[in-house]
């Protein structure tokens, strides 16, 4: 084996060992997280979530540059072409990006019905049954500064592995881009097992609309971005908006997990 298989072979070893590491501890800390009962727990789990973000984006990057990828960072890389031209024909461009625009309003609507909710006790007691099922949402200051940090590598380290490293690791061993692109794709769905069966299919189906993105536009720092901007929706501005209507704030016990 050359040594530069030998190279994308363990880097390949070393995504699945991570995926299952990430599945089982995601699980475990997201169910922690949901039955934790003051801030400073949840400040814990924010901080280490950051931090694991933080060091797969380094490593992301790190290992791109080891096996001579670096170019890939700023440049879409050849393997990857057949995708960007199937995406490119007007059919396909045209339904794609309706699908990604109406993924858009779909997100925009519902984070402003959820800000235009008027405060009384009936939406205060729904919004304490969804931070109590969506352990993740942000419910103070610190919780969504913390929020962003997460968001904002979820999006280069996630992108970097997921849409990048994998794919063209994958791509290297089995010269298949039907495996480079599907394998990537499921396995992103999997490392969010913490969410339950639904939580897997929908992330999937999100990895799937993200790597169309990249293809599409080419630009890994542009679906980067695109990503960050979904998680800080999903957990910066839905969890204030829900806290805020809910009366939860710095000094507030956030609520725990309803058995």
């Amino acid at each position: 084996m050359q040594p530069g298989a030998v190279s994308d072979a363990i880097i390949a070893a070393i995504m699945v060992i991570y995926l299952a590491y990430t599945s089982i501890k995601g699980a475990r800390d997201y169910k922690a997280l949901g039955a934790a009962t003051n801030t400073q727990q949840r400040l814990s789990f924010y901080r280490s979530w950051g931090i694991e973000l933080i060091l797969l984006t380094i490593a992301g990057i790190g290992a791109l540059l080891i096996t001579g990828r670096g170019a890939d960072l700023l440049t879409f890389p050849p393997a990857f072409a057949p995708l960007h031209i199937f995406l490119s024909q007007p059919i396909v461009a045209a339904a794609f990006w309706l699908c990604v625009a109406v993924f858009c309003a779909l997100m925009v609507f519902s984070t402003i019905s959820v800000m235009k909710l008027t405060p009384n006790e009936a939406n205060a007691a729904r919004a304490q049954k969804i931070l109590a099922a969506t352990p993740m949402l942000a419910r103070d200051a610190r919780e969504r500064t913390w929020g962003v940090v997460m968001s904002f590598f979820a999006g280069a380290g996630e992108e970097v592995a997921f849409r990048l490293l994998f794919p063209i690791v994958l791509f290297a061993l089995t010269h298949s881009l039907l495996v480079a692109v599907l394998v990537p794709i499921a396995t992103f769905g999997i490392a969010h097992a913490y969410q339950g069966v639904g939580g897997v299919v929908t992330t999937a189906a999100v990895g799937a609309l993200m790597f169309g993105v990249y293809a599409a536009t080419q630009s890994l720092w542009l679906v980067s971005a695109f990503h960050a901007l979904v998680d800080i929706r999903g957990v910066v501005m839905l969890g204030w908006s829900l806290s805020k209507l809910a009366g939860a704030d710095a000094e507030t016990p956030t609520f725990a997990a309803e058995s």
